[in-house]
């Protein structure tokens, strides 16, 4: 006798939206990292261009263009960086949902995982309280066939 669960194809696709749901959420927080690592990136050309804007005001002749292009650039990266972070607010947000829904479909996968595993337990002790029933009529059959003789 083999085992069947009657829930089988529910627990495929429990177990196919967990992973769906485990590459979107991987997928969002993958976009916020790189989101997180430009705003990163940012920055560090921003205290880049404010080192060298200090070595060009220390040299003499300096030349106030380039210093002057410094600052708009500084500016504008910090422009940038304030749309950027609120990016990855929402990025962030995103994550927390793709989080929420991930663990809701692991959760009801190892429902109904749990309700097999207790079934597949019960069958084998089924099967096992058939075999020990089998075999007691079979030794009770022998030893009334040894009786009758």
């Amino acid at each position: 006798m083999k085992f069947k669960f009657s829930l089988e194809n529910l627990l495929k696709v429990r177990k196919n939206e967990e992973v769906l749901a485990q590459q979107n959420f991987f997928e969002a927080k993958s976009n916020l990292d790189i989101c997180l690592r430009d705003i990163d990136d940012m920055y560090k050309r921003i205290d880049h261009y404010r080192e060298q804007s200090v070595t060009l005001m220390r040299g003499e002749g300096t030349n106030s263009s380039f210093l002057f292009q410094i600052d708009e650039y500084i500016w504008g990266q910090e422009e940038k960086i304030k749309s950027a972070r609120q990016k990855a607010r929402e990025l962030m947000q995103i994550v927390e949902e793709k989080e929420e829904i991930l663990v809701n479909a692991a959760k009801e996968y190892k429902i109904i995982e749990k309700l097999r595993e207790k079934r597949l337990e019960s069958f084998l002790e089924e099967v096992k309280r058939k075999e020990l029933h089998e075999m007691d009529d079979m030794a009770t059959m022998r030893f009334n066939k040894r009786g009758l003789k």
